[in-house]
């Protein structure tokens, strides 16, 4: 679909754009529930939707933007699976769980 947006199609445009907003207010509702609009905070973005390219990436980026700020939005180069197995690691020796 998206690669028809990036070609110019008008229905994959729209779809692509609905798809785009809907994916900024589900991240939007979560960062709500852990961050405050001033704080700094990563935002990391993995798996089929890097692929997406642009044409998602930016509406994305953009709407999260504006309600946060500080936020660093970046593109994830590992599966998802393994950068969240990554992430609770650090989270773990963070709190002296592991060594």
């Amino acid at each position: 679909m998206t690669r028809l947006a990036q070609q110019g199609d008008p229905a994959a445009i729209i779809i692509t754009a609905k798809t785009a907003a809907d994916l900024a207010d589900l991240a939007l509702f979560t960062a709500s529930r852990l961050f405050n609009p001033g704080e700094t905070f990563d935002f990391v973005i993995a798996g089929g939707l890097v692929n997406a390219g642009e044409v998602l990436l930016s509406p994305l980026r953009q709407k999260l933007a504006e309600a946060y700020p500080h936020m660093k939005f970046q593109t994830g180069s590992e599966a998802p699976a393994v950068a969240l197995g990554r992430l609770a690691l650090h989270d773990l020796k963070e709190k002296n769980c592991v060594n």
